[in-house]
């Protein structure tokens, strides 16, 4: 077998594989991320509202 079949027959499994990983990864982060914005905008108001006299 030639390195080139070798590289045809290797390749696109594994960037599916990739893809699949990044895709699953993506969306068990996404949570993650969301309650992290949330928290940190919340953080910002409330220090914007300390800040702020009166």
């Amino acid at each position: 077998m030639s390195a080139d079949a070798v590289s045809q027959t290797c390749m696109p499994p594994l960037n599916l594989r990739i893809n699949h990983i990044h895709v699953t990864h993506g969306q068990a982060l996404y949570p993650l991320v969301m309650k992290t914005i949330r928290y940190a905008r919340k953080q910002t108001a409330y220090t914007q509202s300390v800040a702020v006299p009166g």
